[in-house]
């Protein structure tokens, strides 16, 4: 434990006679963070207390953890706080995953149990490893893959840098009891995966993965640092009243320029990830917008880049939905019907058949009703040309606020068809046709 005791100090973790709170779940690292920092503090005068946060996910396991947090504070003689709520319910509510909901309601607990003083959670190295491993397994940018900050704010990770075997024989060498979740050993979890399946072939690979993923985090965070320190600077060049000037932000290199709109999106309310960072990106050189996950829409116009929030319930695409007979309420408020038709060799096509249909032999695998994406390319039917969906749109005068909410159908070569604008051409109606699919879309 002393490289513990110098990486508190080397991050200036606490002073002597600071309070700090232990988020204790009763598993192994938070057992033995509880008691390092109960031990240290007869020397250091820290004053430690603990608190325990109940998601009752896990029925009688999620009591029984609570009571052994009770019963362990009482024997240490260290005040307790517990909190609880309904992970499950707020997440349906909310719609966020249990996992996310559970992080949010947890650390909302913990601030406020805390009331300013320091809180120390007990993340290990190897919880830093499977993190890292998480994120890069997203595509996650910079500041993902440096994984868990050693300090955010009042939040100190005094094991960031010990493994999790260091602490369990920690445990065994002091004797301390300690409880297992059950949860840890299922394999439908992505992180349980990768401490189960990933790392150990990585260890195996290199024995010293570990360590090795601990100098390149610090490494990384010290380039993060940096580019934070860039972005700022270029941020506060290219800001105006009614936004960002795009030709200021085209200066600077692509790793400057990503992390400033990196910084934009989080700034309103949205997350960074890779898709959105390209999305914006594609703004800074043609005019126009985009929706960021629904929570937060970019525009440029004028040669100044606005990233706002979204305000209000506005309709939003979410996953797409299989190409099938039936009238679907997209997610969009946009009423949808697909009807499959057989066609008489003889029958004559109609204008509103052939812009509200598409041969059936014509598609490529399997076909999905989904909305725009960065890239899609459109060729009407009949007027010999192709071009982004973004440029018809642009063209067509749609809203802005409209545009993620028109249907969209393709296969796995491409687009079908788009709704208010017929078919491509290679999956139009013509002489051969002797099956179609026909659309229908409505406001609701």
């Amino acid at each position: 434990m002393d490289s513990v005791k110098s990486w508190m100090q080397e991050q200036k973790m606490l002073q002597d006679g600071e309070a700090v709170l232990v988020a204790l779940s009763g598993g192994a690292d938070s057992v033995s963070l509880l008691y390092y920092l109960k031990e240290q503090s007869r020397t250091t005068g820290w004053n430690v207390s603990a608190a325990h946060f109940n998601h009752h996910l896990r029925g009688e396991e999620s009591d029984r953890d609570e009571a052994f947090c009770r019963d362990l504070c009482q024997k240490w003689g260290i005040p307790l706080q517990i909190g609880d709520a309904d992970v499950r319910g707020e997440a349906d509510r909310s719609g966020e995953s249990e996992e996310q909901c559970a992080r949010r309601l947890r650390y909302d607990f913990l601030q406020k149990a805390a009331a300013g003083s320091k809180i120390a959670t007990a993340h290990t190295l190897s919880d830093q490893a499977e993190t890292v491993l998480l994120h890069l397994s997203r595509g996650a940018g910079l500041r993902g893959i440096c994984g868990i900050p050693p300090v955010r704010e009042n939040i100190i990770r005094p094991f960031l840098r010990i493994t999790r075997d260091e602490v369990e024989a920690y445990c065994k060498e002091n004797s301390l009891l300690f409880i297992t979740d059950s949860t840890n050993t299922r394999r439908e979890y992505a992180r349980n995966r990768i401490r189960l399946d990933v790392v150990p072939v990585l260890q195996d690979i290199h024995p010293g993965f570990l360590k090795s993923m601990d100098r390149c985090t610090a490494w990384l965070r010290d380039i993060k640092e940096f580019l934070e320190q860039q972005t700022q600077e270029v941020l506060t060049k290219a800001c105006t009243q009614n936004g960002y000037r795009v030709e200021e932000l085209l200066k600077h290199p692509p790793a400057v320029r990503r992390e400033a709109i990196m910084e934009l999106i989080r700034r309103a309310g949205g997350q960074a990830q890779a898709l959105h960072v390209e999305m914006v990106e594609d703004l800074l050189s043609h005019p126009g917008g985009a929706d960021l996950s629904g929570k937060v829409r970019a525009r440029q116009k004028d040669g100044l880049l606005q990233v706002q929030p979204i305000h209000g319930k506005e309709p939003q695409w979410m996953e797409p939905i299989p190409l099938k007979e039936g009238t679907f309420l997209l997610p969009s408020g946009i009423q949808m019907t697909v009807e499959a038709v057989g066609i008489d060799e003889k029958e004559n096509f109609n204008k509103m058949l052939f812009n509200n249909a598409i041969d059936c032999a014509k598609i490529m695998g399997t076909a999905m009703i989904r909305r725009r994406m960065p890239g899609d390319r459109f060729h009407p039917a009949g007027r010999g040309c192709g071009k982004s969906l973004k440029k018809l749109f642009q063209e067509a005068g749609v809203p802005l606020e409209q545009r993620d909410l028109i249907p969209v159908v393709c296969d796995e070569e491409g687009i079908l068809w788009v709704s208010g604008f017929g078919p491509d051409q290679r999956a139009a109606i013509g002489a051969g046709t002797r099956r179609l699919y026909r659309f229908e879309s409505v406001r609701r």
